[in-house]
């Protein structure tokens, strides 16, 4: 008898399938079960005071460090909860390894978490294989150690145990646009309740990620906030997708420019007219330093 890896598994149609293990658990979050819970609480709201016209199809959300970009993030997440509970989360990520030109698919298996673990939509993955081949291919290994989406996986299981997920990274290309298009088509002929995440972080600012065309401090802090990060997320909100990328190429104001326009392209081509920024913040915002000098920015939309 063959042996099967540990972290091997047989799925429903009997094929071996790789987990992914939760590469970052203990640094962007917590490594232990019930400090996640403890940290979720924190992060997410416990009412909505929103009246939403129509059910939310799609959202972004940040990926730092939980201590910062949570309460964001999960203002997204409960704003989802709200209408239903969806049966797949089809996650756009970031991509911040190098030698990813094509839309990276995890297409089968699970993902763990301290949570526990979640399932691949297999059979959705097969379909957005069969449909956008031009634009997406099976590729596990770039998410190994890519965290855009990983640190999402503990909030959906959180307020969604049962959703399953489909993990996508998506470079800032022309072709981001296409693949949120693509998934757009597929829920025509889909009876299944599926949500659209992106995942991006805005403008890194400062010393550290050396981009300082601001010069320091809180001119530097106001220019991120009213003009650098103001321009995408007038872009997001007025579903411009075809402008992102080269927007975030051109002034650094997003990592995840691929994410976001899959996502608003998705969201356009699913008859939303706009997007709505739930919260805007930075990292300095968060926890203020003696100096301003290195800070990330964060938003959370809805659609």
């Amino acid at each position: 008898m063959q042996a099967i890896h540990p972290l091997t598994t047989i799925n429903n149609w009997g094929l071996q399938t790789m987990n992914r293990r939760a590469y970052q658990a203990g640094f962007f979050y917590p490594a232990k079960k019930e400090e996640c819970h403890k940290l979720l609480k924190e992060c997410i709201p416990s009412s909505c005071s929103q009246v939403f016209e129509t059910p939310v199809l799609a959202g972004i959300v940040p990926h730092a460090g939980w201590t910062f970009s949570g309460p964001t993030a999960g203002k997204v997440y409960h704003s989802i909860s709200v209408d239903g509970k969806p049966d797949t989360f089809v996650l756009f990520g970031a991509v911040h390894i190098w030698g990813v030109d094509k839309a990276a698919l995890w297409k089968e298996g699970k993902w763990e978490s301290p949570l526990g673990s979640v399932e691949i939509d297999y059979e959705f993955c097969e379909q957005l294989l069969k449909s956008g081949s031009s634009w997406i291919e099976a590729n596990s290994n770039a998410h190994i150690q890519e965290h855009s989406l990983e640190v999402q996986i503990p909030f959906i299981q959180y307020l969604f145990p049962n959703a399953k997920i489909v993990p996508v990274m998506i470079p800032p290309s022309v072709d981001a646009v296409k693949v949120g298009k693509c998934v757009a088509s597929l829920l025509e002929k889909s009876n299944k309740n599926i949500v659209v995440l992106g995942s991006t972080d805005m403008t890194h600012y400062g010393s550290r990620f050396h981009f300082t065309p601001a010069g320091m401090g809180e001119k530097a802090l106001e220019w991120v906030k009213t003009q650098n990060d103001h321009r995408m997320i007038q872009l997001i909100s007025g579903l411009e997708e075809d402008k992102i990328v080269e927007e975030a190429t051109k002034n650094h104001n997003a990592c995840g420019a691929g994410a976001i326009a899959a996502t608003v392209a998705f969201a356009k081509a699913r008859q939303r007219k706009s997007g709505k920024l739930l919260e805007y913040t930075t990292s300095w915002d968060v926890y203020p330093e003696r100096k301003v000098d290195t800070f990330v920015g964060y938003a959370g939309f809805i659609f």
